[in-house]
């Protein structure tokens, strides 16, 4: 067989990895600017590796340093078994539906810290 046209993208560019993979998890999310005291309240949209995107009403500017607590739920049970707690920055602001916009936040350090639950 001769192969007489090969299709291809263009290269990366140097130094390009792939995105990693999102999943589409919903849970309740807080968040505030790095140093401050009050924390935001929303909701993530979907987690990776790298990073979280949160439904908001409380706006944080591109490229601010933020902390952020929210917890992972076993499926079966419904229960919170892990606690997580970030430090990362806001890579973009997204405008959603009314009040509601969307914070693309990259996580640069986390903890997981395990939930006691009663009777364990």
């Amino acid at each position: 067989m001769t192969v007489v046209r090969e299709c291809r993208g263009p290269d990366p560019p140097p130094g390009w990895l792939p995105r990693p993979p999102r999943f589409e998890v919903k849970t309740p999310i807080k968040y505030r600017k790095t140093g401050e005291t009050q924390w935001h309240e929303g909701v993530t949209e979907n987690i990776s590796g790298a990073g979280v995107f949160i439904r908001a009403v409380d706006p944080v500017p591109p490229k601010t340093a933020i902390e952020m607590i929210f917890s992972l739920f076993q499926r079966s049970s419904g229960q919170a078994t892990t606690q997580v707690h970030c430090r990362g920055y806001i890579v973009r602001e997204v405008p959603l539906t009314g009040a509601e916009l969307g914070l693309a936040a990259r996580i640069t350090k986390y903890r997981l810290l395990r939930v006691h639950t009663a009777g364990k």
